[in-house]
Parts: C-alpha cells; structure tokens; sequence
C-alpha cells in the first residue's frame, strides 16, 4: 500500500492549517497509508476537539505517530526553508510562498531540493520564479472553500443593530506601515468616509494571534486605540468580532442579511482563502487588485481597488520571510474612497452581479474539484 506522509501545522487554526487539513482530508480519502507530523504555526490556536471538521481531527490525531519504515511520498506544508528532502522517497514543498513579488533566494534553494513544489495560486508561482525557481518544478493547484459555503446557514443573531454592515478580517497589530492585511488604515478609511453615516456598521473580525481571554482583551484594546485616532464621533458604527467560529457559524456570517461586503485592503496575498469563501457565499467582495486572489474574483464580478506597486517598509524586511528588495500593493487612498462609496451605494447591485461569480468558484473551488488536481498530481509521481 502507498504510503504517504502529510507534515505540516494540521491542528492550527490559521491560513497554512486549513491547506495542510484540505490535503489530508484527500489522502485520507484515497486507498493509501497515511502518517501525519504535526507541527506549530507560530502563535495560534490548535484545535483539541477530535470531533471537529466533520471528524478529520480525529483521523488526523490518529495518523499522528513516528515514522518505522521510510514514505513512499510526503506533503509538507510548511514554508520552503522548512522542507526536508530526505523522509521520503518522493518529497513535495507546499507553501504559499510570501505575498511579495519576490522570495528568499534560500527557498528557491529548497524548491530545487524537493522532488516538486505545490502552490495554491499563480501569483504565488511567479513569486517563486522571480526569484530564481525553474517553472516546470512547480505547480499550481489552489485551495477550496469549505463545504458549508454551498448550504444556507443556520441564521445566528450576532447583535448587529445597524442593517447596513461591512465585513473585514485580520490580525489586530495596529501597525499602519507593516500590518499585510492594512487592518488599521482599513478602519481608518472607513471612519473617514462614513463618519455621518449611523445607518452604516463596519464588522471588525480579528485576533491579536489566538483566541484566549487575554487575546480577546489584547485585540480590543487596539481596536480602541485605532478608533480614539480616526473616529471623531460616534460613527460609523464598529462592531468587534472575536474567538473561533466553526465553520457553520463563518457561513452564516457570511451569509447573513445585515452583512452587504466583504472589504480588503491587503498588500498582497498568496491565495486569499477568506475572499474565496465569501464570494462563495455570494458576498460581494471589495479587494486590492494585486495578487493571488485577482485569479479567482476575476471570474466575475468584484469591486477593485487600484494603487501602486512598492518595495515594503524598511522595518517589514525581516531578512527572511519578506526581503528589502520585495515589493507589494499599496491601495491608493482616492481609489479606496471611490470603491467605498460605489460598494455602499450601489450595493443591491453589487449583489445581482456577484452571482455569476458565485456559480464559477462553486464550480471550480469546491473540494471534490481540488481533489481531482491532486488526483492528477498524485498520478504523475506514483
């Protein structure tokens, strides 16, 4: 029996956990043998409930145990520096790479050290290429959505008074020249543009990396701090949203009749799994126009925001992950303040229009489609 052996951060709750989780579901799908490495995602939360995920906790749990007898292939979703070519006989590199132009040129090392690499977006290839990776070792195959965006949601009342709200979602930093997900600029946008409008609500969902007691009061706290800078009144309405949600509870959000958008105003993604997932709830989505999730909002209908293509901050380039020499997109602050007005005004519109978008990405993104990319990978290297 093939055995094959998935290594990554499969119990966090973060962006690289759902991609590890997504490609052991598939493998434990297949007849093979599957052995897990469970590995940390810098500071997030894992899940200990063996019955999340529709069970695959539990599957994951269980596959967990030190390897006896070498793999026949291996996943590794981790980033490229972290790969190790030697557990198995065939090794694949999983990553998102960096939400940059360019990479490390010690991950275009490792992507040669691999027997292939696998990324969920173009973007996120041209990243790798650009700094130095050969194309033909690398190849696409993007993430899914997950399964409750197809089903209406059980309603949940999550308190929003005003009828009129936006959704936006990241990490709280608080850092307006180095935060990627541009959460605190986001905000102060918003305010600006609708500080005399009571009817409109913005929906902050946020962490300051986990989902604890203190977190909770961390994040809220910065929260406040942005607010006190860039709200003179007592509008726009700001609604802060924190903790795990399952993915029901995500659907529903998504889906309720309070929430009009989805708003980013990121500097760059690798795929953008959160905008895949509201489009295919049929949430309008307002985003930058740069990088990996253009590839999919431009199978239909979106709001761009244009900006400009710039080297990021001196402070963001660690050496590491983020280079000095790397560029991403910067939202202009007109063409920001333009879509804003358009998402509000127009936004009956915007959800007609968005429904063709929906019925591409259900027809594309869904997990049985992805796994059938991993079917023909799979057989390729068999």
């Amino acid at each position: 029996m093939t055995h094959v052996h998935i290594r990554g951060p499969l119990l966090s709750i973060s962006g690289y956990g759902v991609h590890a989780r997504q490609i052991a579901r598939w493998a434990f799908s297949q007849d093979f043998y599957v052995t897990t490495e469970i590995l940390p995602w810098g500071n997030t939360p894992w899940y200990t409930d063996r019955t999340e995920c529709d069970g695959l906790i539990d599957k994951i749990m269980e596959a967990s145990r030190p390897l006896e007898t070498k793999p026949s292939h291996s996943f590794q979703i981790q980033l490229p520096h972290e790969w190790d070519n030697t557990i198995a006989k065939k090794n694949f590199g999983v990553s998102a790479v960096v939400e940059t132009d360019r990479c490390a040129p010690e991950w275009t090392i490792a992507a040669q050290r691999v027997n292939h690499v696998i990324v969920p977006s173009e973007f996120s290839k041209r990243c790798l290429v650009n700094s130095g990776s050969k194309s033909k070792r690398i190849t696409v195959i993007p993430e899914s959505y997950f399964d409750a965006c197809e089903i209406d949601a059980e309603p949940i009342d999550f308190g929003f008074e005003t009828d009129t709200n936006f959704l936006m979602l990241g990490q709280m930093s608080g850092d307006y020249e180095t935060d990627r997900k541009n959460t605190a600029r986001t905000i102060a946008l918003f305010c600006e543009q609708f500080k005399n409008r009571p009817d409109i609500g913005l929906i902050v969902k946020t962490n300051s990396g986990g989902n604890s007691t203190v977190d909770r009061h961390i994040s809220k706290q910065r929260l406040q701090a942005i607010l006190s800078q860039v709200r003179k009144g007592s509008f726009p309405k700001i609604y802060f949203l924190h903790g795990y949600l399952k993915d029901e509870e995500v659907a529903s959000l998504y889906q309720h009749s309070k929430v009009k958008g989805l708003i980013s105003l990121t500097h760059g993604e690798g795929f953008g799994l959160p905008l895949l997932e509201a489009a295919a709830c049929a949430l309008p989505v307002m985003a930058t126009n740069w990088s990996a999730h253009t590839e999919f909002l431009n199978l239909g209908h979106w709001v761009p925001v244009h900006g400009t293509i710039d080297t990021i901050p001196p402070s963001k380039a660690d050496g590491g992950i983020f280079q000095k020499d790397a560029k991403w997109a910067n939202p202009d602050i007109t063409s920001t303040k333009n879509a804003l007005y358009d998402f509000v005004e127009n936004i009956e519109y915007h959800q007609t229009e968005c429904l063709e978008l929906q019925k591409k990405i259900r027809d594309r993104y869904s997990f049985d489609q992805v796994s059938k990319k991993y079917d023909a990978f799979f057989k390729r290297w068999k």
